[in-house]
């Protein structure tokens, strides 16, 4: 897959991209494609079973900000803090670009879990998405689909939801619920949900072999076994997956964390929807010195490059 071109950010040259920038404990970052190109970077604070997961891995824990901030990509150095959601007792989990204007952040805060919209040149917020039925557990992740609507990981479910506060269910459940079949058991911790070009839904899930999987299913979510369309398990047992991205060009790349240093890498893959198959397992990029507990990844969209996050503590 030598055509996708992995970007890390260290300190202010173009090499590493981490979890932590000046103790930033960036569980989500987004490339923004617009005259002054900037990287934002969303800090998760780690206290229990919420924050930034990079698969296991030691993270900076209570030291983390707990803001979203910018980097310009021209330079790679630090621009500016956007929001500061410490001030709120918030957490900052996954973010993604509205448009040119508006950021979306995905908070987590057991007293108040929520997506909110940020503007970017300010920071200023208003909630987007408040369900505390469809965001009753720690949230992960979450993904813009080609529908407008979000799709949200909240470790042992996905939801589907719409504005204004709209949650959409498969009889009743969650979207994606204790799915049965190749894509049982994964119900413990869905870090990364994403879509394909065709529809279909894809879900990352952190467990131990064989359940560290990607799994595939209906768009319209799973009710029963015959939604679960297909598993690809991780390329190494002690591997967990973290994140997921469909990278323009056709592959899925996803990041797996690992306390065993060597575990951890990106892959690619090949991903069929008329087929329902996901293979071909590549290493895309596997320097355990430069990637290690990868948090996140995102695409800028304009150059082809993947930034990628990390969470070890050490690796900042």
């Amino acid at each position: 897959m030598s055509f996708i071109q992995i970007v890390m950010m260290a300190s202010f040259s173009f090499l590493l991209s981490s979890c932590l920038f000046s103790k930033d404990q960036a569980a989500s970052i987004v490339a923004a494609v617009e005259a002054s190109r900037y990287l934002y970077v969303a800090s998760g604070r780690v206290s229990g079973a919420t924050g930034c997961y990079g698969g296991g891995v030691t993270t900076s824990g209570a030291s983390a900000a707990n803001t979203i901030v910018r980097y310009n990509l021209s330079s790679g150095t630090f621009d500016k803090v956007i929001v500061d959601y410490s001030l709120s007792n918030d957490i900052p989990i996954s973010i993604k670009e509205y448009n040119s204007k508006y950021l979306l952040v995905l908070v987590e805060n057991t007293g108040g879990r929520r997506v909110d919209l940020v503007e970017k040149s300010t920071g200023s917020r208003s909630s987007f998405f408040v369900n505390g039925t469809a965001l009753s557990g720690v949230v992960r992740d979450f993904k813009i689909l080609s529908d407008n609507t979000l799709l949200i990981s909240k470790s042992t479910a996905v939801e589907k939801v719409a504005t204004p506060n709209v949650r959409l269910t498969v009889s009743g459940a969650p979207y994606i619920n204790a799915p049965g079949g190749a894509c049982a058991t994964s119900t413990t911790l869905i870090t990364s949900v994403a879509e394909l070009p065709g529809g279909k839904l894809l879900f990352a899930h952190s467990a131990v072999s064989p359940n560290n999987k990607i799994g595939m299913v209906s768009q319209l979510g799973y009710s029963v076994v015959g939604d679960c369309l297909t598993t690809q398990v991780a390329p190494v047992a002690t591997s967990l997956p973290t994140s997921m991205l469909v990278h323009s060009t056709g592959p899925l790349l996803v990041s797996y964390g690992s306390t065993t240093a060597t575990s951890n890498a990106i892959y690619a893959y090949d991903v069929d929807e008329t087929a329902n198959t996901i293979s071909n397992a590549t290493s895309a990029y596997s320097t355990n010195t430069v990637i290690n507990g990868p948090s996140a990844m995102t695409e800028d969209t304009k150059t082809g490059d993947v930034y990628i996050a990390n969470a070890t503590s050490s690796y900042n």
